[in-house]
């Protein structure tokens, strides 16, 4: 990840709390599985914001099947894991609304073995800290639920 500065970690929280979402996905189809793929993404219409996060923050950003021809393009800024750790300890002190997403996913990245979030471990993972990353998964996928709380 490039150096940013306090301000530019200041701005990205702030898009963050208003177009951001940290997303845990399950590796297995019949949800049993205990290891998830942890993202962070921010989604827009207009990609000069996110290639200024690209410039700044690493990731990459792509655009986005629209279903609705008559909706604007979208476009994704995904941050990768070998430095997402780094990035949202960054943003965490500017973070509002999207505060507690933040920290569970760091909750969630602190149960994984030493350089499992670089490189796949072969790693035994013990049943109380599968426990403990299901509960995590739940948790965060009730705060990004949809709709009145």
């Amino acid at each position: 990840m490039p150096n940013p500065t306090h301000e530019e970690f200041a701005y990205l929280a702030g898009i963050i709390d208003g177009e951001g979402s940290f997303t845990l996905h399950q590796h297995s189809r019949k949800g049993s599985s205990h290891r998830f793929s942890s993202q962070l993404q921010i989604g827009s219409t207009d990609p000069r914001l996110l290639e200024w996060i690209r410039l700044r923050f690493g990731g990459s950003v792509r655009l986005e099947h629209r279903r609705n021809s008559s909706h604007k393009p979208m476009f994704r800024w995904i941050a990768h894991a070998d430095y997402l750790a780094d990035l949202i300890y960054g943003a965490l002190p500017y973070l509002i609304i999207k505060r507690e997403q933040a920290e569970l996913f760091l909750a969630y990245r602190a149960t994984l073995a030493p350089f499992i979030d670089r490189a796949r471990s072969t790693y035994k993972t013990p049943q109380h800290v599968k426990e403990e990353r299901f509960k995590i998964h739940d948790q965060l996928s009730a705060l990004n639920r949809r709709g009145v709380a």
